[in-house]
């Protein structure tokens, strides 16, 4: 059985930016306070009504135990 079939996740979040940048600042800050990444990066439709940036890259973070 793999480790991601194993592990049980307590928490889950969703690191995101506007572009690839702000996507890598947001999963460090969440991996500095224990997260880990989950799956593949995806972008998704911009929630926000005429938003600059008509896509949002994201990338799930999870905590976990075994």
């Amino acid at each position: 059985m793999s480790y991601f079939q194993r592990m049980k996740i307590t928490q889950y979040v969703t690191a995101y930016g506007n572009n690839p940048r702000e996507l890598d600042e947001d999963v460090k800050k969440h991996l500095a306070s224990g997260w880990q990444p989950y799956g593949n990066p995806y972008a998704s439709d911009n929630p926000v009504k005429d938003a600059m940036e008509p896509e949002l890259m994201a990338q799930a973070m999870v905590k976990s135990e075994d």
